[in-house]
């Protein structure tokens, strides 16, 4: 997170030792190339600057082989959503997350619905959004085992 606070919120209600939190941004993401497994990503691109550029770097940090989970909004038109929660995008078609995906260099890519919504209402009570979710994966080539 970008945010020290939100981590130690995260420490405080999953006290758990085995995992590190870090301070970092999602287009600058403080781990070493080719370093992890996987990279899940649970409702984070709308809120990012740059979403394509998270994804580039999702793709830098993960080792030949790993895997890239992305769960996040389609595209939707409540503007609410941004100026009341935040959101720096409201959501996202599947073929320009699918586009980047494989422009980060990543196979086997999938963008599909999740089959459940997100739902949220405006603070002055004027509004409902229900928006779908999509689930969006790919996987970092691996020449190991390529012939």
């Amino acid at each position: 997170d970008e945010s020290e606070k939100m981590l130690h919120e995260l420490r405080r209600r999953i006290p758990v030792s085995d995992v590190e939190c870090r301070v970092g941004s999602a287009e600058r993401i403080p781990i070493d190339d080719e370093a992890v497994d996987y990279v899940f990503a649970n409702m984070l691109l709308h809120h990012v600057e740059e979403p394509s550029r998270a994804i580039r770097e999702m793709a830098r940090v993960l080792l030949p082989g790993g895997v890239v989970v992305i769960t996040d909004l389609d595209r939707h038109e409540f503007e609410f959503l941004r100026t009341e929660q935040h959101d720096r995008w409201r959501g996202f078609e599947r073929e320009s997350v699918s586009r980047w995906l494989q422009g980060a260099g990543l196979t086997n890519v999938a963008v599909e619905s999740l089959g459940e919504d997100c739902c949220a209402k405006s603070s002055k009570g004027d509004e409902d959004a229900t928006v779908s979710i999509f689930f969006a994966s790919g996987r970092k080539h691996d020449n190991r085992f390529t012939r």
